[in-house]
């Protein structure tokens, strides 16, 4: 078992979480047995049961109480201290704002992101919040290939975007890839080819990835339904795809390591 409370309790002093630390509901406001407050458990089995309950209180709602706040926050301080974080919101437990702020303002704005409403920038149906909260990846350490420093610094030029790599969503990283294999590989206006991959030539497929990825560059209704049918899975391997061929292309073509 493993008691939220008790572990926010020992660990949250010298932490970010600490401001937090009179936030939390203690005992109910509404309910008193025999002159006694009600104490609040926040007890769960295991961390299978902590995500399901973080995805329960997470459903879209007309209010949230300050039950659900206190939910929210002990389960985002447990992950933060295990080293635990949502692909699709990969810095919502060093900082988290709060429930309201998460389930209903973090989430419309991904909606709108990543193409979940077609084009429509004026509002987020409850069933598509459902379906993200439904699809949050909670991963324990980075997966796949990360981008070195000097990747970053090129896409940061190229894109004008000072976020850490871990911040741009799936979404934005494949376009930002797209671009990066664009200015490496454009030349007087004309795409070259990557030299000394004679070995290789069959695995190298620049063209391939860019056609492929040209939708993450695009609002077109065409291109956020091919970015609807990719599953996360599947971009993360795009993006993994992508930065081993910017890493060949340093390489190759300008004798830099990477």
């Amino acid at each position: 078992m493993i008691d939220l409370l008790d572990y926010f309790d020992t660990y949250a002093q010298g932490t970010y979480y600490e401001r937090y630390l009179g936030n939390i509901q203690r005992v109910e406001d509404d309910e008193w047995f025999f002159g006694e407050p009600s104490i609040l458990v926040y007890t769960v089995y295991d961390e299978i049961e902590i995500e399901e309950k973080f995805r329960l209180i997470c459903q879209p709602s007309s209010g949230y109480n300050y039950k659900d706040e206190s939910w929210f926050l002990l389960i985002c301080f447990y992950y933060f201290k295990n080293k635990v974080y949502i692909r699709q919101f990969p810095e919502l437990f060093k900082r988290p704002r709060g429930l309201t702020q998460f389930a209903y303002d973090d989430i419309r704005q991904y909606a709108f992101n990543n193409g979940y409403t077609n084009g429509d920038m004026s509002k987020v149906a409850w069933s598509i919040r459902r379906q993200i909260i439904k699809e949050l990846i909670f991963e324990r350490s980075i997966q796949g290939i990360q981008p070195s420093e000097q990747i970053i610094n090129l896409i940061h030029i190229i894109e004008s975007n000072s976020s850490a790599w871990q911040e741009i969503s799936l979404d934005a990283k494949l376009a930002a890839l797209n671009n990066v294999i664009e200015y490496c590989l454009k030349r007087g206006g004309e795409f070259v080819e990557i030299p000394n991959i004679v070995n290789i030539f069959d695995f190298v497929k620049c063209r391939e990835f860019r056609n492929k990825t040209h939708c993450m560059r695009h609002g077109s209704e065409a291109a956020l339904f091919e970015r609807k049918i990719l599953s996360n899975s599947e971009k993360q391997f795009l993006i993994d795809y992508g930065i081993s061929l910017v890493h060949l292309i340093r390489r190759n073509m300008n004798n830099e390591p990477v």
